[in-house]
């Protein structure tokens, strides 16, 4: 794994700005080695413009604690209210607190304020390096959660579930049933003694952890003040595959604890949290839905204590104080483990209830009630909730099954690169795939999968020319192990017919596309969904070549099978919707256009991430639409949407993004030019 210069490989963030460019360097020399051993990424500033673009190049889900002299801190507090990354400010002054403005010492984020840098660094170690505190802190730190859209006791419910909710549970499913490697641990430990370098406190721990771990420490090493809390729950709240592949020995280690463990009885638990209030908007907007949690959920039994960790940390004004009441019976068929880690923890006085990351809850309601302070707190109420929900599991077994994941056993290496391709993450996806082909151990078929995995990649990128010579490095591997007629040849001939598709080199795409249906036909029946998939592909190219009687032909065959043998909400049906509108547009007819590109959009939206090319692609076609239609805003609205997408997803040169980009800049000017 690597990592540059500037990685943060966990959740905290401590900024040093001296704008007096007199303190700083004998400082930081002396002090900040202490302070490393509770913060290990330090960042030190002299201009306050450089500090201020900083923080905001910081992810949401990040937390920031700050260190400035007294002639920023009116500058920092006025900064403050905006930022609701940063927790804590400490300041230096040369001057008595009276000299500070009123607004600094009022300001609920100023923990301390002093002329002695050896005492603001005894206040961040006392205030973060104390376990009881680092608890306190644990109500701050982000979650990440999941909403479904689903509202399980609803069994005819007809909205389907969310796409980021499905393929959280997917990279779950496949992190858990990868065999960990002999070379993980190692690799993980090389990373973070690169990141470490500099900090002698981590160092040791590190040494500690690659000497002494074993796998039925792994709950003790979780509780423990260490690198290990840090990086794992970084990596789960911000979905790093990367580092996650590499935890994964730790995190299978964590389940079968928890697994051992497992409570037998229902219980009650709580969990206090600081949350934004869109947050607090979004749950309570959401009530009677399923949700899941991409991080391990600490919670205890005690309401009391849950209520004091909340109460020790004050909330400003743009967030709110949530007390989150859980009812889990662990009888339930399907359901993540929890337990009462206490014997295996290394504070096992806390008596924590430690829950699963995955695990999935059901919103059932919220009230206020007042806390000791005379402030409010938001209680909302959840049930642990199994993962077979009847409305959530046929889609995800079709997921499962267009990637040819079994339900039991090991899973295969290039599974998880396979799910990061349909999620839309080419670029881990491709240093997934390379990292495999690195490996010493791969057989011929995984070989073979891995070019294949790396042709999808370059192709949904589109690098078609590359895609090709990747497809056919895995088709000739293919050819010597399988027969003509294996499904996994017509799948190599479908995809390099798409590379010809986007190359526009329709004649061939139409005779790779013909060599897939010949070997799928020997495989499949007419109905079967590989049929609508190509039929679909046969369509674009009519479509590209102005022929579009044909072109709806095959996209109405290619959906009447979608239809018949998917789920509702399969992205091959918004595809093949989505092609009809193109094909109603090219006719001019653009309403019914329209009507089909929201249908394809809904779709996407619930069997696809969020920030999924093919939203942002369809997102487009609707901007197409509206401009079309005369209705510039609209429009303009659509394209400003899908380049939001774009720009975190596909390179400047990708004709997906050219089109949206000149889409933007053309209605930018048109409604300019009106305006006049």
């Amino acid at each position: 794994m690597e990592i540059h210069e500037d990685c943060n490989l966990e959740v905290l963030h401590l900024i040093w700005l001296d704008t007096t460019k007199g303190n700083l360097s004998d400082n930081r020399i002396t002090l900040g080695p202490y302070i490393r051993a509770v913060v290990n990424h330090l960042k030190f500033f002299e201009e306050f413009n450089e500090c201020q673009k900083y923080v905001q190049s910081i992810a949401d889900n990040e937390r920031i604690l700050i260190i400035t002299d007294g002639q920023s801190s009116s500058k920092m507090i006025s900064y403050l209210s905006e930022a609701t990354e940063i927790i804590s400010v400490y300041i230096y002054t040369n001057k008595s607190d009276e000299n500070i403005p009123i607004t600094c010492r009022s300001s609920r984020k100023i923990k301390a304020i002093s002329s002695q840098f050896d005492y603001l660094r005894k206040q961040i170690i006392t205030d973060f390096g104390d376990r009881r505190q680092r608890c306190c802190f644990q109500v701050h730190e982000p979650m990440s959660i999941n909403f479904s859209n689903v509202n399980p006791t609803n069994h005819q419910s007809s909205t389907p579930p969310n796409g980021q909710f499905m393929f959280s549970r997917l990279l779950l499913d496949i992190l858990l049933r990868i065999p960990a490697s002999d070379t993980n641990k190692d690799e993980l430990i090389s990373a973070c003694q690169r990141e470490y370098a500099k900090n002698p406190f981590y160092l040791a721990t590190l040494n500690e952890f690659k000497y002494n771990y074993v796998p039925d420490q792994a709950l003790l090493w979780y509780t423990k003040q260490s690198f290990v809390y840090n990086l794992l729950n970084r990596a789960l709240r911000q979905q790093n595959i990367e580092l996650l592949f590499l935890l994964r020995f730790f995190i299978n280690d964590i389940h079968e604890q928890l697994q051992q463990m497992q409570c037998l009885e229902p219980i009650r638990i709580y969990r206090g949290q600081v949350i934004s209030k869109d947050e607090l908007t979004l749950l309570q907007n959401s009530m009677g839905q399923l949700i899941s949690m991409n991080l391990f959920l600490s919670t205890s039994i005690s309401r009391e204590l849950a209520l004091f960790f909340l109460s020790e940390y004050t909330v400003s004004q743009e967030l709110q104080q949530v007390l989150f009441e859980i009812d889990a019976d662990p009888r339930l068929d399907g359901t993540r483990p929890f337990a009462d880690i206490s014997a295996r923890s290394y504070f096992p006085e806390e008596a924590e209830i430690l829950m699963m990351f995955g695990s999935i809850f059901r919103l059932e309601s919220m009230y206020e009630e007042r806390n000791s302070k005379g402030g409010t707190i938001y209680v909302i109420r959840m049930t642990f909730c199994t993962d077979h929900n009847e409305n959530v599991e046929v889609l995800y077994q079709s997921m499962k099954n267009d990637l040819n994941i079994q339900d039991i056993g090991s899973t295969n290496l290039r599974d998880l690169g396979n799910a990061l391709i349909e999620m839309g993450k080419f670029n881990e996806a491709e240093r997934y795939f390379r990292r495999l082909l690195r490996g010493v151990s791969l057989s011929q078929g995984d070989t073979a999968g891995c070019c294949y995995g790396l042709g999808e990649v370059l192709r949904n990128v589109g690098e078609y020319e590359r895609s090709i010579e990747w497809y056919q490095n895995a088709l000739e591997i293919r050819l010597q192990l399988l027969p003509f007629s294996h499904e996994h040849i017509g799948d190599i001939y479908n995809s390099i017919g798409i590379s010809f598709s986007g190359k526009c080199e329709h004649k061939l795409a139409l005779e790779f596309y013909t060599k897939a249906l010949t070997v799928w036909k020997q495989v499949y029946k007419e109905d079967h969904p590989r049929m609508a998939w190509v039929f679909n592909n046969i369509a674009v190219v009519y479509q590209k070549q102005s022929q579009h009687t044909e072109s709806l032909q095959f996209l109405q065959k290619s959906l009447k099978i979608s239809e018949r043998e998917l789920p509702p909400d399969h992205p091959t049906i918004a595809s093949s919707v989505h092609n009809i509108g193109d094909a109603f547009a090219s006719l001019g007819q653009y309403e019914l256009a329209l009507e089909h590109y929201e249908r394809a959009l809904n779709i996407f939206k619930m069997s696809r991430p969020s920030d999924h090319p093919y939203i942002a692609y369809t997102l487009s076609s609707i901007g197409l639409s509206y401009e079309n239609m005369n209705e510039p805003k609209k429009s303009l609205e659509y394209f400003q949407k899908s380049m939001e997408i774009f720009r975190e997803t596909l390179p400047e040169n990708h004709r997906y993004r050219i089109r949206a980009e000149t889409g933007l800049k053309r209605l930018e000017e048109k409604i300019k030019q009106t305006s006049m």
